[in-house]
């Protein structure tokens, strides 16, 4: 069996693919075990704080044991801290081409400016001690901050939609963006609900504002392990047993342009659009919007649970 160095975090954001700012290109890097790594460095000048390391490359097996997922990359950033990436989950290969993939960055990172060094790691050594196993033949690493690249459900006026986002994996992180014409508010009687209901594990979800600011998260509102949030006037039911109701516990909410984050369970969500998602499987996730701020209503359309409207 092979004894795999432990890999601290592994922060594949799916397919987040934020604003690029800055990119450096290597070519023929080697991958060997341990310290050992083939080490490059660049130094950058921005003055902004990066989210996301967006990583492209070519990656060629020198040993013909070695597993494509044994090949890792430290990344030390210019505050003295340091965090892995995996490009790839694949075992034997012979050539592997990495698109372009967006790893979250798990801390926050003042500023891009200074030395940023890339070693590339072997978890696993497939042949003599200290050679390498695989090369790195083109290594193209781009600096991003927010916003993510996000699916974009545009202008919400009506209840809806629910959108089956498929199986979501331990690491990834699902984007979407919204508008909101008119605010979501308890005086005005409109509310935006929002949640995971259907999805069949835990999941976990978040609200940003258009500038990055984090709104609200939730994790098991909903039933069976299922997400919710509830902006603006209550007064509807849970979608199960064991859910809360739509209440607008988290608040009103002002018309403008939204993020919403889904991740699997034991995510955390930050400012800046920054998550680090968790590590467990979701067969099938679903994101379900239900709204009426496009409507036009009186206050007594809406109930609030006393049977007599809205307040």
């Amino acid at each position: 069996m092979r004894n795999a160095l432990a890999i601290l975090a592994l922060l594949a954001c799916g397919s987040v693919l934020a604003a690029p700012r800055e990119s450096a290109t290597f070519n023929n890097v080697d991958s060997v075990i341990a310290d050992n790594g083939g080490i490059v460095s660049t130094v950058f000048a921005g003055t902004y704080s990066p989210k996301y390391v967006t990583v492209s490359a070519l990656l060629s097996s020198l040993e013909g044991g070695t597993y494509a997922r044994e090949a890792v990359i430290q990344i030390f950033t210019p505050d003295e801290h340091s965090f892995l990436i995996q490009p790839f989950d694949s075992n034997s290969f012979t050539t592997l081409q990495l698109p372009p993939t967006s790893f979250c960055i798990p801390y926050n990172v003042p500023t891009a400016a200074g030395v940023w060094s890339f070693r590339c790691i072997e978890t696993f050594d497939d042949g003599v001690r200290n050679s390498p196993d695989a090369r790195w033949l083109t290594l193209v690493v781009t600096l991003n901050d927010g916003p993510p690249q996000a699916r974009d459900l545009g202008g919400l006026t009506t209840a809806g939609p629910n959108i089956n986002l498929g199986p979501l994996t331990g690491g990834e992180v699902r984007w979407h963006r919204l508008s909101l014409d008119t605010s979501a508010t308890a005086a005005q009687a409109r509310y935006l609900d929002l949640d995971t209901f259907g999805s069949t594990a835990d999941t976990e979800i978040a609200l940003y504002s258009e500038s990055g600011t984090l709104i609200a998260t939730d994790d098991d509102d909903g039933p069976n392990l299922t997400s919710q949030l509830t902006f603006g006037v209550g007064g509807r039911p849970s979608a199960g047993m064991d859910g809360l109701p739509y209440d607008g516990r988290d608040g009103d909410l002002a018309a403008g342009t939204y993020y919403v984050a889904i991740a699997p369970f034991n995510a955390v969500f930050l400012d800046g659009w920054s998550v680090t998602p968790g590590s467990g499987f979701v067969l099938s996730t679903y994101l379900r919007i239900q709204t009426n701020t496009g409507m036009i209503n009186c206050p007594a359309d809406v109930d609030d649970g006393s049977g007599m409207g809205a307040k």
